[in-house]
C-alpha cells in the first residue's frame, strides 16, 4: 500500500558514488551519516551498485557536501553527474575489480608457502623467520586496506566487517609473534595469511559478480552515440561531426542507415524504419517519415533521416529511463527493513560472542592455556558475515529491475516491485489496455430526413475541442468525409458522458445514453438500432441538436490479440481479474466475451472518479490490487491502487502516476512484469534465508571449536559470492521463461 506523505515534493535527487563498503553495517553507517546532513529528506545506499541516492529539499545540501559527509565516515565518495558520471563509476568499478584481483594474487603468492609449510610441518633452517617474513608481507600488503579501514572505524568507536577480519588476522599474527619470541614452535601464521587470502578472493569474486548485476544499466548507457552529424548552412549541406553533449534544441542532424539516433527529435526529411526495442522491448521495426518523433538510442534501419533536436542530454526519454532504473535499483523494498535492523547490531553482537567464546574456552579448558581459546574466538569473528545480509536485497533488485527494463518494463522503485509480487487482483481498463486504444467510426445512423453530412460536421466541430479517443475518432471520420468544420463556442466536457457546445447558434450535444437521459433529450426512434450496435460490441455515441437526437455514430475498438491469453495467464498466477470501463453494459460484455472475462467480473458505465472507488473497495476487502490503464481518467485509480500500471502508449499523466510502466504497450508485458517481480522476490527471500541461516548455524559451530579459522574465512567469503550469484540467476531464469509463451510463464508462478 502506498502511503501519502505531507509537505512539498522533493525537488532534486543527488547521486553519490561510494567506495570501500563491504557489508550491511557499512551501508547503515553511510545512510546514517547522510541522513544527519541538514536538508536531507531521504538517503538510500545500494551496496551492489556502490551508489547513494539522496533526496534533498529546495535549499538542501549540494552533492559535494553530501560526499564530504560520507568521507568523514571513512569511505571514499564523489558526486555523480548524469550519464557520463555513471560511465565513470562503471569504469572505476572495473578498475577496482582488477585491482582486487591483483591484490589477491599477491597475497596468495605470499600465503601459499606459509600454508603449505605449516600444514605439512616442513622443517628447515630459519623456518620460523621465513614464515614471519612471508606472513608480514601478506598481512601488511594484502591486508593494508582492511586494517586501515578497521583502524578508522575504531577511532570513531564504530565497527564493521573490516573490523572482524582485521581482528582475526592480527590476533593470529600477534599471538604467533609472542609465541615465537618465547621460543615456541607451535605458531599460527597460516591462520593469519589464510584469512586474508580467502577474504580477498571472496571480495574479488563479489566485485566481478556485482559488475554483472549492473549490466542492464550499462547497456542503456552504451547505446547513445558519442558523436553526431550536425547539418549547418542555408541548405543544410555543411555537415560537421560534433559531440552529442554539445547538441542543443533546434539543431538539425543527419542519421544514416545503421546509426543510432543521438537525441529525441522530429523527422524533417527522409523515410526509414527504426528499431525501438531498446525503449519498448518490441523488436518490430517502426516506420518513420516527416513529422514523426524519434527517440535517442533507437537504430535507423535503411534510409537516411534528417531530424531536428527536440530534447537533448538529460531531457531525452532514454535519460529519463536510465534515471528511473537507477533510482529503482538504489531503492529498498520493505522486506529489507528487518535485515537492516539486524545489520545495525550485528558486528557488536559478533564481537561480544567472540569475547564470550574466548572466556568460555579459557574457563572450560584452563589447563590448555589461551591458545586453545584463541582459535574458536577467531573463527567466530571470521565466520560471521554481514556482507551477505547487505547484498541479499540490493543485488536481486538491481538484476530484477534491469531485466524488466530490457523487456520495456519500467519499475519506479523497489517497493513497487515487492507490491507487484503480492497482488491478489488486477483491474483492467478497457480502452487502450484490453483493446488497441484506437476506435474508429464503423456505423452512422440518422433520423429519417436528416442530412448525414451536416450531422457529422456538427458532431466533429464540437468534438474537435476534446482530446478523448472517441472524439479523435469522430474527427478523423469527419475529415475522411470532407466535412466542413465550424467554430464551436461554449465548449464543455462532461466527464464520462460526452461534450456539448454551440455551433452556428445551435446547441449540439454529443455523448452516451447516460448524458442523453440526464439532459432529458428526446430520441427514442433510434434505440433499436443503438441496441443492435451495442450487441455487436460497439460504442454508441448520440448526436443531438436543439434538444432532440438526430443520429448515432457507432465506434469499435479491436481487442488486442494477446488479451485472452494474458487474462488466462493472470488467472493461472492466482489473480482475480476484473474489467472496468465507462462504456455501456452491452459493449463491455461484448469485449469481455472476446477477452475471456465473465460478466460478473465486468464493471461497466463507471465514471472516472468511480474507477478509483472500485479499486478502493477491493482494497477494503483486504486484497492487494493492481490497476492497469492508459488514460488521463485512469490516473486517480492508478494512484489509489497498491500498484498502478500504465501502458506506455497512454498519456503522460497516467505514466507519471504509475508505479510500473509497460513501455511497449503490449499486455504480455504485464505477465512479464509480474513474473520478474516473483523471480526477484523469491531470490531475495532465498538470499535472506541463507544469510541468516548461515550465521545461525556456523557461529555456534565456530564457538564450540568445530571450525578451523581458515575454513571460517573461506565460508564467510563465499557466502557473499553465493548471494550475488543467486541474484544473477534472475537474469538467466527470466530470459529463459520470458522467452517462451507468456501464458506458459504464468503457470509456473515464477
Amino acid at each position: 500500500m502506498k502511503v501519502a506523505t505531507a509537505g512539498p515534493a522533493p525537488v532534486k535527487r543527488e547521486v553519490i558514488h561510494i567506495k570501500g563498503m563491504h557489508c550491511a553495517s557499512c551501508v547503515a553507517r553511510v545512510e546514517k551519516a547522510l541522513a544527519a546532513v541538514p536538508g536531507v529528506d531521504e538517503a538510500v545506499v545500494n551496496l551492489a551498485t556502490e551508489k547513494a541516492v539522496v533526496t534533498v529539499g529546495a535549499d538542501g545540501p549540494s552533492a559535494a557536501a553530501l560526499a564530504a559527509a560520507v568521507l568523514a565516515t571513512g569511505y571514499e565518495a564523489e558526486p555523480v553527474a548524469q550519464a557520463a558520471g555513471l560511465r565513470d563509476i562503471f569504469r572505476a568499478q572495473s578498475r577496482e575489480s582488477w585491482g582486487r584481483f591483483l591484490l589477491f594474487l599477491l597475497t596468495a603468492a605470499l600465503s601459499i608457502p606459509v600454508i603449505v609449510v605449516s600444514m605439512a610441518e616442513i622443517h628447515f633452517a630459519y623456518r620460523n623467520w621465513a614464515l614471519l617474513a612471508l606472513t608480514t608481507g601478506a598481512v601488511f600488503a594484502g591486508g593494508f586496506g582492511i586494517i586501515r579501514r578497521a583502524l578508522r572505524q575504531a577511532l570513531s568507536l564504530e565497527a564493521d566487517m573490516d573490523t572482524l577480519v582485521a581482528l582475526g588476522a592480527l590476533t593470529a599474527y600477534g599471538y604467533s609473534l609472542a609465541l615465537m619470541a618465547r621460543g615456541d614452535h607451535m605458531l599460527y601464521f597460516e591462520t593469519s595469511v589464510a584469512v586474508l587470502t580467502f577474504v580477498l578472493l571472496g571480495r574479488w569474486l563479489e566485485s566481478a559478480a556485482k559488475g554483472r548485476a549492473t549490466r542492464s544499466i550499462k547497456k542503456l548507457l552504451s547505446i547513445v552515440p558519442r558523436k553526431a552529424a550536425l547539418l549547418r548552412g542555408p541548405d543544410g549541406g555543411d555537415e560537421t561531426s560534433v559531440d552529442v553533449a554539445d547538441i542543443v534544441e533546434g539543431d538539425v542532424l543527419l542519421v544514416r542507415p545503421g546509426e543510432r539516433v543521438p537525441v529525441d527529435g522530429e523527422v524533417l526529411g527522409g523515410e526509414s524504419t527504426l528499431d525501438e526495442s531498446v525503449m519498448t522491448g518490441e523488436t518490430r521495426p517502426v516506420a518513420k517519415a516527416r513529422g514523426d518523433l524519434v527517440l535517442a538510442g533507437t537504430i535507423n534501419n535503411y534510409g537516411a533521416l534528417r531530424i531536428t533536436a527536440r530534447r537533448v542530454g538529460g531531457d531525452t526519454a532514454l535519460a529519463h529511463i536510465i534515471r528511473m532504473v537507477e533510482r529503482a535499483q538504489a531503492a529498498k523494498p520493505p522486506i529489507q527493513r528487518f535485515a537492516d535492523r539486524v545489520a545495525s547490531v550485528f558486528v557488536p553482537a559478533v564481537l561480544l560472542v567472540s569475547v564470550i567464546t574466548f572466556i568460555g574456552w579459557c574457563v572450560a579448558n584452563y589447563s590448555a592455556g589461551p591458545a586453545a581459546a584463541l582459535m574458536p574466538a577467531i573463527a567466530v569473528l571470521l565466520v560471521s558475515c554481514p556482507c551477505a545480509l547487505g547484498l541479499a536485497t540490493p543485488t536481486a533488485v538491481t538484476v530484477g529491475v534491469g531485466l524488466a527494463a530490457e523487456r520495456g518494463i519500467m519499475i519506479r522503485n523497489a517497493a513497487s516491485l515487492e507490491r507487484l509480487y503480492s497482488l491478489d487482483a488486477i483491474v483492467l481498463d478497457k480502452t487502450g489496455t484490453l483493446t488497441q486504444g484506437r476506435e474508429d467510426v464503423t456505423d452512422l445512423v440518422v433520423v429519417p430526413g436528416e442530412d448525414a453530412d451536416e450531422l457529422v460536421a456538427l458532431a466533429a466541430s464540437v468534438e474537435s475541442a476534446s482530446e478523448h479517443s472517441l472524439s479523435r475518432a469522430i474527427v478523423r471520420f469527419a475529415k475522411n468525409r470532407m466535412a466542413a468544420f465550424r467554430e464551436a463556442t461554449g465548449f464543455e466536457a462532461l466527464a464520462g458522458m460526452g461534450v456539448r457546445a454551440t455551433v452556428d447558434g445551435r446547441q449540439v450535444v454529443v455523448g452516451n445514453a447516460a448524458l442523453i437521459h440526464e439532459m432529458r433529450i428526446l430520441g427514442g426512434e433510434l434505440e433499436d438500432e443503438a441496441a443492435r450496435l451495442r450487441a455487436e460490441g460497439k460504442t454508441v455515441v448520440y448526436t443531438a441538436t436543439d434538444g432532440r437526437v438526430r443520429g448515432i455514430l457507432a465506434l469499435s475498438d479491436v481487442v488486442k490479440p494477446s488479451a485472452r491469453a494474458v487474462i488466462e495467464g493472470l488467472r493461472g498466477m492466482g489473480l482475480k481479474v476484473l474489467m472496468v470501463t465507462g462504456d455501456t453494459r452491452e459493449t463491455a460484455l461484448a469485449i469481455g466475451r472476446q477477452a475471456g472475462i465473465p460478466p460478473q467480473e465486468i464493471l461497466s458505465e463507471v465514471r472516472p472518479q468511480d474507477k478509483a472507488l472500485v479499486v478502493k473497495q477491493l482494497r477494503k476487502e483486504r486484497e492487494q490490487v493492481g490497476m492497469v490503464g492508459d488514460g488521463i481518467n485512469d490516473a486517480p485509480a492508478l494512484a489509489e491502487a497498491d500498484v498502478g500500471i500504465a501502458m506506455g502508449t497512454g498519456t503522460d499523466v497516467a505514466i507519471e502516476t504509475a508505479d510500473v510502466t509497460l513501455s511497449r504497450g503490449d499486455l504480455t508485458a504485464l505477465l512479464e512484469a509480474i513474473a520478474v517481480s516473483r523471480l526477484t522476490m523469491r531470490a531475495i527471500k532465498q538470499n535472506l534465508f541463507w544469510a541468516f541461516a548461515y550465521n545461525v548455524i556456523l557461529i555456534p559451530v565456530a564457538a564450540f571449536g568445530l571450525l578451523n579459522p581458515m575454513y571460517a574465512a573461506l565460508a564467510m567469503s563465499f557466502s557473499s559470492v553465493m548471494v550475488v550469484t543467486n541474484s544473477l540467476r534472475i537474469r538467466r531464469m527470466g530470459r529463459r521463461r520470458l522467452g517462451r509463451n507468456s501464458g506458459e510463464n504464468s503457470g509456473e508462478n515464477a
